[in-house]
């Protein structure tokens, strides 16, 4: 499974004790002991910070078809109790049999586009982050640029529940070292497609829409504070999709 966590852009001063931000935690432990202590090993978690990069803009989509808990009651049997106390989630978008993937990242990519008032063509890279594209091949990613009339690469990134944050950190980094300009990165997702609607524990939790940014250089102290990055692999089997 992967893990990944990022804090907001914004203004920051230089970034002090690299060498202590970039040790794994638990480093600390592992010098006196030998070995990690606890699970602080499990991730093999490593802080960083990447600046001279800034997001543009910002857009996002959702589907039209709101689902409340009390739809999932009438419909499936579930408790709308149960579900607010143990997630919080009070309502989810459920994107139409006619809506794929592709559909959503282009209607967000849009509104970045627009909220940016640039030239589209301006874009020279795209990445998706996706664990529900619409075909195997070609990518989700080739798809919103053909749609989007953009020439410029294009792929997507299957990083799981991570996927945007991977996307974020991967396009950043293009942006970063001078081999993109202005990239277009986007979370998307149709997780009805893929989620048993009867299972209780699971299909509450998720429903469809997309997310996009526009990334292009920035001051040397505007950037991503700090991210963190690893994964479980052992965990799979305990969320497997077929």
């Amino acid at each position: 499974m992967h893990h990944a966590s990022t804090t907001s852009w914004e203004r920051v001063g230089p970034i002090e004790r690299d060498a202590q931000l970039s040790a794994p935690v638990g480093a600390s432990q592992a010098t006196r002991t030998g070995k990690p202590r606890g699970n602080t090993g499990l991730f093999s978690r490593r802080t960083r910070s990447l600046l001279g990069v800034q997001v543009v803009s910002c857009g996002a989509y959702v589907p039209d078809n709101v689902v409340t808990n009390e739809d999932l009651r009438r419909d499936r049997g579930f408790d709308p109790a149960w579900i607010e106390q143990r997630t919080g989630i009070l309502a989810r978008r459920f994107a139409p049999p006619d809506q794929a993937t592709s559909d959503l990242a282009v209607e967000a990519a849009r509104r970045a586009i627009r909220a940016a008032r640039i030239d589209p063509h301006e874009i020279d890279l795209v990445i998706v982050g996706t664990f529900t594209p619409d075909h195997r091949c070609p990518s989700t990613a080739c798809l919103v640029q053909d749609r989007l009339g953009l020439d410029a690469p294009a792929f997507d990134l299957q990083a799981a529940c991570s996927g945007f944050v991977y996307a974020l950190t991967t396009g950043a980094q293009f942006v970063a070292t001078g081999n993109s300009r202005l990239a277009l990165v986007i979370g998307a997702d149709c997780n009805t497609r893929i989620v048993d609607p009867s299972d209780r524990r699971i299909a509450p939790l998720f429903g469809d829409g997309a997310g996009a940014v526009l990334l292009a250089r920035g001051e040397p102290h505007q950037g991503l504070i700090c991210y963190q990055m690893g994964a479980d692999g052992s965990g799979g089997p305990l969320l497997e999709c077929p």
